[in-house]
């Protein structure tokens, strides 16, 4: 009988997650592109570009701030190797930059950082 919860089990749930926190990366940066794109179009030429550019600002660097912990969350889903003590250290940074992304969420979601 075998266990459910095998070596090569784990890897390939690890590889799912981190296949999603890239998925999550990618549309951030892509749809932080397209806000960005659509405002920037719209403003440009009447000169109101100036009045959202701290908006923006922030915008980008919000994104940038997740995607980057979403990106790390995806290396270290992919390194864990299921040897006790890497895979040990992986988890605990893995889990810190997790708390660090439902810290971007929760933020971003309240307007607040």
């Amino acid at each position: 009988m075998s266990s459910f919860h095998t070596i090569e089990r784990v890897k390939q749930v690890d590889h799912i997650a981190g296949a999603m926190y890239a998925s999550v990366a990618a549309t951030s940066v892509s749809t932080t592109f397209i806000i960005w794109h659509f405002i920037y179009s719209r403003t440009i030429f009447n000169g109101g570009y100036r009045r959202y550019k701290h908006i923006i600002d922030i915008l980008i660097q919000s994104s940038a701030v997740y995607s980057a912990i979403a990106v790390a969350t995806t290396v270290c889903a992919f390194l864990i190797t299921g040897e006790a003590e890497t895979s040990m250290n992986v988890v605990i940074v893995d889990n810190y930059f997790e708390g660090l992304s439902v810290i971007m969420t929760v933020s971003n979601n309240c307007g607040t950082l």
